[in-house]
């Protein structure tokens, strides 16, 4: 898109009026459906990764959230939550 010379579509003067229609009549190249394939498999792994990442900090941040105002508060001690956070991780 930074290649495009994007100014020259705009047909107003004063109020910029580029439209979808003139976005359509650009032409687009499509990989191969197999270099399409590879690249999917190629990422698979890392949105698996990315998948176990984000499970495991919604369980972090549920775990603060618990454990925070108990240490503040003083309900328990650090050492308490420790030990709470072996069990869970």
């Amino acid at each position: 898109m930074l290649r495009l010379d994007l100014d020259a579509m705009d047909s107003g003067s004063a109020i910029p009026s580029t439209t979808r229609e003139h976005f359509y009549q650009l032409d687009v190249l499509w990989p191969p459906l197999e270099v399409q394939g590879k690249f999917t498999n190629g990422l698979s792994a890392v949105w698996q990764q990315q998948q176990a990442n984000d499970a495991e900090s919604m369980k972090l941040a549920t775990l603060r959230d618990a454990l925070l105002p108990q240490l503040l508060s003083g309900a328990i001690r650090l050492r308490q939550a420790e030990k709470l956070v072996e069990e869970v991780v």
